[in-house]
């Protein structure tokens, strides 16, 4: 049985996740060069930035449904806009000393990864989602009323791998 306590957790986990190791500061600027639709970069924030009071209402399930569909958008945006330009030279950041440009070579050379460990807690957390709304609503599950869910559902099936040796 998933709990509201498991599901603030496994977003607290995301969210470090991606503060620290995909919108860090050595990538940061390159994040915000993207395009990123309206509805993506509103969405995605149900599960990026705010913090999780009350989950219990089939609205809030449903809001974390479209974050989780955004964030996928928005990691598939990162794949193709700023993965390709991701270089130890060309980093946006500007290292103030050698134990800085270490960090940001680091960061860079392990983006590809870190980006994977993303999207495997997002779609980790896809399914923890599931199974709650069918615990909490198990007549009437939020997912029936998300458009895009078994898109969603296939696109966590898939196998996804970016990461590579530089």
């Amino acid at each position: 049985m998933v709990t509201a306590d498991d599901i603030k957790k496994a977003v607290g986990d995301i969210q470090n996740h991606y503060n620290t190791n995909v919108n860090n500061k050595y990538v940061k600027n390159s994040l915000l060069r993207m395009d990123v639709p309206l509805h993506v970069q509103q969405n995605k924030d149900f599960l990026l930035k705010g913090d999780l009071y009350y989950i219990d209402s089939r609205g809030a399930v449903e809001d974390l449904y479209m974050g989780v569909a955004a964030t996928m958008d928005y990691i598939d945006m990162i794949v193709k806009h700023v993965m390709p330009h991701i270089t130890f030279t060309g980093a946006d950041f500007v290292a103030k000393d050698a134990n800085e440009r270490v960090m940001a070579q680091m960061a860079l050379k392990n983006y590809g990864m870190n980006v994977e460990i993303f999207r495997k807690k997002v779609c980790d957390f896809f399914t923890l989602l599931t199974d709650y709304d069918m615990f909490l609503f198990n007549k009437n599950p939020a997912y029936k009323n998300i458009k895009n869910y078994e898109n969603l559902k296939a696109r966590c099936a898939e196998d996804f791998s970016i990461a590579e040796d530089k």
